[in-house]
């Protein structure tokens, strides 16, 4: 089974627009077809993001979705990264792929991290990790 982390960015694109490519991807981690892994680090992000009133979810409803996703991901506990990245919020996301020996960490911010690929795990866009679950099947 594919083992994605999936960035913040995905997890709001998904809630704001249920047609998008992010949508499918968390459909596919909630329904178990790819292995989802988050951290309490990762876990505490998308809750507290998806509570911003820019967004419109209520409290309840972004609870009820992370208490979801948490129930359908495996939840990993990292090591430091030794390092920093250009953007020290997405170390978190780089240290659970490597705790998970993720295949995929998914972003809409693939600049931010090291390269393409690191220490085996890809970095991809969600429209380059959904042609690459396509291919795969």
């Amino acid at each position: 089974m594919i083992k994605a982390v999936y960035d913040t960015n995905v997890i709001v694109s998904a809630l704001l627009s249920s047609e998008g490519i992010p949508a499918i991807l968390v459909d596919l981690a909630i329904q178990q077809e790819i292995r989802l892994f988050l951290s309490e680090e990762i876990r505490q992000e998308y809750e507290g993001v998806l509570v911003r009133p820019k967004f419109g979810f209520s409290k309840k409803s972004v609870k009820r979705f992370i208490r979801l996703l948490k129930t359908k991901s495996k939840v990993v506990k990292p090591k430091s990264l030794g390092f920093t990245l250009k953007d020290p919020g997405d170390d978190k996301f780089l240290e659970c792929a490597l705790a998970a020996k993720a295949n995929y960490l998914v972003t809409g911010n693939t600049r931010h991290f090291p390269s393409s690929a690191y220490k085996g795990i890809q970095i991809v866009s969600p429209r380059d990790f959904w042609e690459m679950y396509k291919e795969s099947l």
